[in-house]
């Protein structure tokens, strides 16, 4: 890639062990990776599904009241079952916050594309759980865009030079862009 003149090199699906958890593969050595990278004078970057986890991932183990729910008190499961939508207007966002700042820091990133769900896109269309700092559907939509927003916030203020890209889709189900994100994240694709 660094023959190319691409200047930056981003590791997406399969290199966590869960998604949620964020462990490193054991049998992928992401920080000989990234030094290689770093060595070639590229960026290294994750992609990362923020607000979804493996359904047996630690954090949904442990912290199953994060997870969004319907009005039923049902659990969203995301389409496909494949991953629980965690809700960014609970303590989710802290626990997100910090374990991506401790991979900035483990793998020395200099990017991170933020990806994958975070709103519901059925009849739902926000969070309804009881025990989340939100009072309402309408909203827990403040509330997880705000979560997001404060993620980016943290993130930029422990390492000023990270370029964190969200994808529009995971922004907006539409694919579109306002003027808040484009306030909080550095790069976006689409709309």
């Amino acid at each position: 890639a660094a023959e190319s003149d691409a200047n930056a090199f981003c590791v997406s699906n399969g290199w966590a062990d869960k998604r949620g958890d964020w462990a490193v593969r054991e049998n992928l050595p992401l920080e000989n990776l990234s030094q290689y990278a770093h060595d070639l004078g590229m960026k290294f970057g994750l992609c990362i599904d923020l607000a979804i986890a493996d359904p047996d991932s630690h954090v949904v183990a442990e912290h199953a009241e994060w997870i969004v729910k319907r009005g039923d008190n049902s659990e969203y499961n995301i389409s496909g079952g494949s991953g629980k939508l965690m809700c960014l207007g609970s303590e989710y966002t802290l626990y997100v916050a910090y374990r991506l700042d401790k991979l900035v820091d483990e793998l020395k990133l200099d990017y991170l594309k933020l990806t994958g769900q975070m709103i519901p896109d059925d009849e739902t269309a926000g969070c309804l759980a009881e025990n989340h700092i939100h009072r309402s559907r309408a909203e827990s939509l403040w509330y997880i865009y705000d979560g997001l927003f404060a993620v980016c916030r943290y993130l930029h203020n422990r390492h000023p030079n990270l370029i964190i890209d969200v994808s529009p889709e995971s922004y907006n189900p539409d694919g579109t862009v306002d003027y808040a994100l484009l306030k909080y994240a550095d790069i976006t694709l689409g709309g």
